[in-house]
């Protein structure tokens, strides 16, 4: 997600050290709860939602003043108790400083597709950071893509393929199931009735 540069978000996101994330190892606790990780969290509706219930969730978003509009967000529902962390950082430089924590899902809704070819591995879905990503789960954890890109989707089951991961579920028809936590993106689409993609990965015994 893009979006127009807002001058204000960089001083919001350093006021607010209760919320936003500044290095993994000032929150030590947070982790030992082997929290939900988010990449490209966006304006943050799903990991609001995935924190009202009660799930600690960490979502990255590297766009600063994405992260910004995200942190007006959760500012504005006054509940300082929500087990939720922003972290305006891009997944290439949040890898190395996570890699000794455990998340119990890791979750890409609908990112960039960055579809030219010539943009291929920018593409967060590349073997080489699948790999990575799955590295950071739970024995037991799953890697969940959504995109309505079915070009991004292929390229994803490809790649995981490429890196021998275990495809546990992979579907052009996705449905949300009532209550569950969805992005905005996701909204947008159901809403729309547009297909959406689904690449659900497994921790394997390999990573």
């Amino acid at each position: 997600m893009r979006g127009h540069y807002k001058k204000w978000a960089p001083a919001l996101l350093q006021e607010h050290p209760e919320w936003v994330l500044s290095s993994p190892d000032a929150i030590a606790s947070f982790f030992a709860e082997k929290p939900l990780l988010e990449i490209g969290g966006g304006k943050g509706d799903f990991a609001i939602m995935s924190a009202e219930k009660g799930l600690p969730i960490l979502s990255l978003e590297r766009d600063t003043s994405i992260a910004g509009l995200f942190l007006k967000k959760v500012l504005s529902l006054e509940n300082p108790q929500l087990p939720l962390k922003i972290w305006n950082i891009d997944f290439d430089l949040a890898y190395p400083l996570l890699v000794d924590y455990r998340f119990s899902s890791i979750f890409l809704n609908f990112p960039d597709p960055w579809p030219k070819k010539r943009h291929e591995k920018r593409r967060l879905l590349t073997k080489e950071r699948l790999l990575k990503m799955m590295s950071l789960l739970t024995v037991d954890g799953h890697l969940r893509l959504l995109t309505d890109q079915e070009n991004l989707y292929l390229f994803a089951l490809k790649e995981a393929e490429k890196a021998s991961l275990s495809v546990e579920e992979a579907t052009s028809s996705y449905h949300f199931k009532d209550e569950e936590p969805i992005s905005e993106y996701g909204r947008k689409f159901k809403e729309a009735g547009q297909p959406i993609y689904c690449l659900l990965l497994k921790k394997g015994d390999a990573q």
